[in-house]
């Protein structure tokens, strides 16, 4: 995804909300397949560590999912605060129903 894609889905996307997670999603006609960025702010990590090691939870958690996405989407993954102590079934668990939510899925 490149840096105008993801600043044009936090401008006009759509927001999915979940305990764990924040999506942002934007449908783009003729992109092929979708696009999956993760976000961990600062504001719940202070160590670039926390937020790095986050962020490969997820991209772990969504890796499965890339075969059943639907295509011409944009999607970001920001991390709440309790997406630092969840466990990786937990993690799979609520993208999974995020997806779902925001009907993404084939």
């Amino acid at each position: 995804m490149t840096t105008r894609q993801f600043d044009e889905v936090l401008k006009r996307g759509r927001v999915v909300h979940s305990s764990l997670f924040m999506l942002r999603m934007l449908k783009v006609d003729g992109l092929g397949a979708s696009h999956v960025a993760a976000v961990a702010p600062v504001k719940i990590a202070k160590t670039s560590v926390l937020r790095h090691r986050v962020r490969r939870r997820i991209y772990e958690a969504v890796r499965p999912l890339m075969g059943v996405l639907a295509e011409d989407h944009l999607l970001i993954i920001l991390a709440k605060q309790p997406a630092l102590e969840a466990k990786a079934p937990e993690l799979k668990e609520s993208i999974h129903d995020i997806f779902v939510k925001a009907g993404v899925l084939r």
